[in-house]
């Protein structure tokens, strides 16, 4: 189902810019097999499914969904290339998705199963260009990722109203269980709409120009719930309802005109 998932997330870019997925340029199944062949690890579904779509869109096409971030598959054997072989079978499972400035890296880890939707990770090297192993995981869910990409970059911050309630209590995981499912029925008799492919810790969804956001992506993150919006009064009035329901404290974040 990998590859559906990535469909629907580019569907909802769509939606949001259809500018920017009309400038989305795909790779042929022939140059994603160049890939394979370079790296040894066969792609899974999704992200086949993410070079179908955008493995030959050039540099910069998509601002500001992606920013100064080398996408193409020439990009990506050039990157491999650089690193060497050596290196590269180092890397194990992980496959590189995309490279910005040499410097930030992100990697799809291969499941077992090549139709289920992989995690993310983001792989450091040394100085003598050894990966840097480690068990942290950067994402757990690619097509999550990439719709929480899309939600932010296209809507939330495009919204003259953007506020973050942070909570400072550290929650168990049946606390903060509990506390999701109940701004889940908030954002349901607000008559919100869970974003395609949101899923997990971290729930986002959206009602016309609103969005909403709660939940934690990592272990070690602070509960946190976002509200943004085109309208001033009724962007204030969700955030109230959430604040007056579990505290928390809020802050609030200027809208960057580099959005749009």
């Amino acid at each position: 189902m990998s590859a559906h998932e990535i469909t629907e997330v580019m569907d909802y870019i769509e939606r949001l810019d259809p500018k920017i997925r009309a400038r989305m340029v795909g790779a042929s199944d022939a140059e994603i097999a160049t890939l394979e062949d370079i790296t040894e690890v066969p792609l899974c579904d999704s992200h086949r499914t993410w070079l179908r779509h955008l493995g030959n869109t050039p540099f910069n096409a998509l601002k500001p969904l992606f920013l100064d971030d080398s996408l193409t598959v020439a990009d990506v054997r050039e990157y491999y290339d650089l690193i060497g072989h050596e290196n590269a079978r180092k890397l194990g499972r992980a496959a590189l998705l995309y490279h910005r400035d040499g410097i930030e890296k992100l990697y799809t880890v291969q499941p077992d199963d090549p139709t289920a939707d992989p995690p993310l990770k983001d792989v450091a090297f040394s100085d003598d260009g050894v990966p840097i192993h480690d068990d942290e995981v950067y994402y757990p869910s690619f097509a999550a990722w990439l719709a929480g990409e899309a939600f932010y970059r296209l809507s939330v911050c495009r919204q003259e109203f953007q506020f973050v309630i942070t909570h400072s209590t550290k929650y168990t995981q049946a606390a903060e269980a509990e506390l999701r499912a109940d701004l889940e029925a908030i954002a349901a008799r607000l008559e919100f709409t869970r974003v395609p492919q949101s899923h997990g810790t971290y729930l986002l969804y959206e009602r016309g120009h609103f969005g909403l956001t709660f939940g934690t992506l990592l272990p070690r993150d602070a509960f946190g719930i976002g509200v943004s919006g085109s309208d001033e009064k009724e962007t204030r009035r969700i955030l109230e309802i959430m604040h007056d329901r579990h505290g928390g404290s809020i802050t609030r974040f200027p809208r960057s005109p580099f959005y749009g």
